[in-house]
């Protein structure tokens, strides 16, 4: 069943930028990241997105989504209502602000935690 979802992305630098709005049509089943890249083929073909996995393992895809740091490639669009209005900064802010933004701290904090939930899970 699809639905037409309205996004707020930002475009723009740190400096100076502008959240500009969008409708892309969303899927059943779909991750944030799928439907960026049919905005990106369809309406922003100037758009960057960086990922790599698309499996969570790397945080390339690391966003503020509804101001709080998430996953592209993890976040399902099924976990927010249809008529609720995503706003997506995909300048790497949201973890930046814990880690300086370097790709190989983040996968080191990505197994880190990965680790300590697995050893949690024994105990549960």
């Amino acid at each position: 069943m699809a639905y037409q979802a309205a996004l707020r992305v930002w475009r723009g630098d740190h400096g100076q930028g502008d959240l500009t709005p969008y409708t892309v049509e969303v899927n059943e089943g779909e991750v944030v990241l799928d439907v960026l890249h049919r905005l990106q083929a369809s309406q922003a073909n100037d758009l960057a997105i960086r990922w790599n996995c698309k499996a969570g393992k790397c945080g390339s895809c690391s966003m503020e989504i509804n101001g709080r740091p998430r996953l592209a490639c993890m976040t399902r669009m099924s976990t927010f209502a249809e008529d609720e209005v995503l706003t997506m900064a995909i300048s790497h802010r949201a973890f930046s602000k814990l880690l300086k933004h370097e790709p190989s701290l983040s996968l080191a904090l990505l197994r880190t935690l990965a680790a300590r939930l697995r050893a949690a899970e024994k105990y549960v």
